[in-house]
């Protein structure tokens, strides 16, 4: 059964419910930075921590402050004391800063942390909010993992997985997707097309495993612009088709699905919220069009 409800939600924070006190762990592709940044604007960037268990790019035109931290301790201290500043300022701890070419002065690249370190600080911090990137994609628009990937805690708080829609009918190739070898293997194509995608995002061999485990996953289809519109509602039919099957078995832990484009300005175009008496929740931005 499918209502729509009456309220507009205007942040991404409230439409997945989160809260000061949670890990938000972000994998995929092809958004996951703007999600970061979204989400740190959405609690007015105080109290937020930044960071990764892979790499990633500082926050841009955002105020943060970065810290080396080269041991659990001084990690540990640099949240103590953010922890007592009233500033409008994100914290975006890290192991080092990284070079992207030879002479980069700027290095807004740095590497992350050790799983460990973030969950021990989560439950030693709960006033925080902890945003993770734990997912390398090389600046492609979708990717599926390879056997290490991503680098997540066994029971992830919060998952968001994310892929990129901006190659939906292209030939899959390293220009456009990430280990684009993986995804024409596994799905034997040769073109991103609805099917692989619910792949991407449904897969027990990809991230299946991952959103089983987690206290709660929503699947995030970004790049979904107004071109792409009834593509997006296709696929997102398709994955809560597959969600309705698997209800008890590894997506049991999804609780919805989330269709954004970032590239202007946030314009969410509707969420599906998976409730646990079975009713699904229809949330259209008050810009879109019902789909």
């Amino acid at each position: 059964m499918l209502q729509e409800r009456p309220i507009m939600i205007k942040r991404l924070k409230d439409i997945w419910r989160l809260k000061r006190g949670e890990a938000v762990w972000l994998v995929g592709a092809g958004g996951k930075t703007g999600t970061l940044n979204r989400l740190a604007r959405d609690f007015s960037c105080r109290q937020v921590i930044y960071t990764s268990t892979t790499a990633l790019l500082r926050p841009d035109n955002l105020p943060h402050r970065l810290i080396i931290c080269n041991s659990r301790a001084e990690f540990f201290a640099a949240l103590k004391s953010y922890r007592l500043s009233k500033k409008s300022e994100i914290l975006v701890p890290a192991a080092s800063q990284i070079k992207r070419w030879p002479g980069d002065k700027k290095k807004r690249k740095v590497k992350g942390l050790p799983v460990e370190w973030i969950t021990s600080a989560v439950e030693r911090y709960p006033g925080l909010i902890f945003l993770i990137e734990a997912d390398g994609a090389g600046n492609r628009c979708c990717k599926a993992p390879a056997d290490w990937e991503p680098v997540l805690p066994v029971n992830p708080e919060v998952l968001l997985l994310i892929q990129g829609l901006s190659g939906l009918g292209k030939t899959i190739s390293s220009r456009i997707s990430h280990r684009p070898e993986i995804i024409s293997s596994d799905t034997k194509s040769r073109y991103l097309n609805l099917r692989v995608y619910r792949e991407l995002f449904a897969s027990r061999d990809w991230y299946g495993e991952h959103l089983k485990t987690a206290g709660r996953a929503y699947l995030l289809l970004s790049q979904a612009s107004r071109n792409r519109r009834l593509l997006t509602g296709k696929l997102a039919a398709e994955l809560l088709k597959k969600i309705e099957k698997q209800r008890n078995s590894y997506l049991s832990r999804v609780k919805g699905i989330t269709a954004v484009d970032y590239r202007s300005a946030l314009e969410w175009l509707y969420h599906l919220e998976i409730r646990k008496d079975g009713l699904k929740w229809l949330m259209l931005n008050s810009r879109s069009k019902r789909i």
